[in-house]
């Protein structure tokens, strides 16, 4: 979309000086604004309202579950708009059905179309075959930061983390050159671990927990998370066309040496891949590993649910979201209301997941810990175990 943010009309009374060289009329006269302006704090507001006016004219309606994504039917066919700002994705079954989406916005606004999508927010869109199989990789991505840091030439190593490594605040500081860069770095290891690679989410996680007190002992592990991503940079997310929504959900208990909170760890994965994921600190200390494993498995209920509303939007079927956990007292305690004096001290917020499993929107079940796919959202894990759970949530190379 060009210039997509002077599209909007500002409804608030706003004044501007005029632009130098372009004055107008007596001295002190200034420009009464109408129309949005970038570098105005309501440009992106105005532009959302005046899109979501103009779609729902040609019958594009945003979504329950994400009002950037809008449905509609042209044609007897289905279509999507997705909205990233002033980027538009439009997807469809069909070559007819995405070039009558595509005029739908190229009649309304000035915009480009710049066919179909290969490079979009920094990743890569790959479809190597007919098939249906789609790759999301980052490796340009990887490249350029690795260039940043100067580690292109470094030694790969085969993990993001080394098994049972143990960081606390304590340690020599980094001086006051390295705090800024130990926090670039975080910044951008972090839209990686969001986007493609939840196989270093848990890494990036846990260093992000000191980007206020860094020690010499956490650049070193970043240094050694951007070795991993040396002999790494080809893998990306790769979705077939077969397999239905599953979550994992694990913590491990206590981990936090500085704060002894246990991390929070779930992936839901869809036709192979994962599509969603997280690893966090829990908010609050868990007892017992029971409790911290309830606390993760809540967590992810939410997500799920979400996931199952935003389904619903795409296919018109709505199902129970099949989840797995791997500790027996957690699953135990979401199928039981009873309280006990292990439990009792349990946030009323996290018994969320009691409710939407008795009403069989949500379906627990129990998954061997050598199963279970968000172990390497919780821990450092050695080569084996942790290249197995990469390769459950769908990482592969993508080229």
């Amino acid at each position: 979309m060009e210039t997509a943010f002077l599209n909007g009309t500002v409804t608030e009374e706003i004044y501007i000086r005029q632009p130098q060289g372009y004055e107008r009329g007596e001295k002190g006269k200034v420009c009464h604004l109408l129309k949005a302006i970038y570098g105005l704090k309501q440009a992106a507001s105005a532009w959302y309202k005046l899109l979501d006016a103009t779609l729902p004219k040609s019958g594009l309606s945003p979504t329950a579950a994400d009002p950037c994504m809008y449905k509609g039917t042209i044609n007897e066919e289905t279509i999507y708009v997705l909205v990233y700002v002033d980027d538009l994705l439009i997807a469809a079954k069909t070559e007819p059905a995405v070039t009558a989406g595509k005029k739908i916005i190229l009649d309304a606004f000035k915009a480009r179309d710049i066919g179909e999508p290969t490079y979009f927010l920094g990743m890569h869109i790959h479809r190597p075959s007919a098939t249906g199989v789609v790759k999301l990789g980052q490796h340009q991505y990887v490249a350029n930061v690795l260039a940043r840091f100067k580690m292109s030439d470094a030694n790969p190593t085969r993990l993001p983390m080394a098994a049972g490594l143990l960081l606390r605040k304590e340690g020599q500081l980094l001086p006051g050159e390295l705090i800024s860069t130990y926090q670039e770095l975080l910044g951008a290891l972090l839209y990686l671990a969001t986007c493609t690679r939840p196989d270093i989410s848990f890494a990036v996680g846990r260093l992000s927990r000191y980007a206020s007190a860094q020690t010499t002992e956490h650049l070193g592990a970043a240094k050694s998370l951007l070795r991993y991503l040396k002999g790494t940079a080809d893998l990306g997310l790769s979705y077939g066309v077969e397999g239905a929504l599953t979550g994992y959900s694990d913590a491990d208990f206590a981990a936090d040496v500085d704060s002894r909170r246990s991390t929070t760890g779930y992936v839901f994965t869809f036709n192979g891949g994962a599509i969603s994921w997280l690893s966090k600190i829990q908010p609050t200390v868990a007892a017992s590993t029971t409790e911290a494993q309830y606390i993760s498995a809540a967590m992810a209920a939410k997500e799920a649910m979400w996931l199952r509303r935003l389904m619903g939007d795409l296919t018109g079927v709505t199902k129970a979201v099949n989840m797995k956990c791997d500790n027996q007292g957690a699953i135990a305690l979401m199928h039981n209301a009873a309280c006990s004096a292990r439990t009792k001290q349990i946030d009323i917020n996290f018994h969320f997941i009691r409710e939407k499993v008795e009403d069989k929107t949500l379906a627990v079940e129990h998954v061997p810990t050598d199963k279970m796919t968000a172990d390497a959202l919780t821990k450092p894990l050695g080569t084996l175990p942790f290249t197995t759970c990469r390769d459950a949530m769908g990482v592969a190379p993508t080229q």
